[in-house]
């Protein structure tokens, strides 16, 4: 085992990833429509339980040299970032909303397919990494 490895957290981190995979593939053959707003905020609450190992590992480390604060500032630092790269990403997606409903109206079902195929393949690939990854 390697310096800064949190094991157990690595196989619960690619657990929930392939559960992750499984409901894009679930959804993507179950063909319903997409829900909108509960959808979008559950997919944000999932991503936001996934801890992140880099800051796990800063925070560790600076808690094992005896400087917390340090790890505390990195963790922070992650987040203002995370916040703010999201709430760009937000707001783009707001913006391209009425862009998004004219072409939606207009080609609806191949932009359909093509979603859900998006979502298959994503799905499919997400277990396939995170199972390789959980086996090795």
């Amino acid at each position: 085992m390697g310096a800064g490895r949190a094991p157990l957290l690595e196989i619960l981190s690619r657990g929930l990833l392939i559960g992750i995979g499984l409901w894009l593939m679930f959804r993507a053959i179950q063909a319903r429509p997409v829900r909108g707003q509960s959808e979008g905020f559950s997919v944000a609450l999932t991503t936001g339980l996934i801890p992140c190992p880099l800051t796990l590992f800063a925070v560790v480390a600076a808690l094992s040299r005896g400087v917390p604060e340090a790890g505390l500032v990195f963790a922070m630092s992650m987040l203002v970032g995370i916040a703010v790269t999201l709430g760009l990403v937000a707001i783009l997606a707001v913006a391209g909303r009425r862009t998004f409903l004219k072409l939606f109206s207009q080609k609806g079902r191949a932009i359909s397919k093509v979603s859900r195929s998006l979502d298959a393949v994503a799905g499919l690939l997400i277990v396939l990494f995170a199972s390789r990854d959980l086996l090795q």
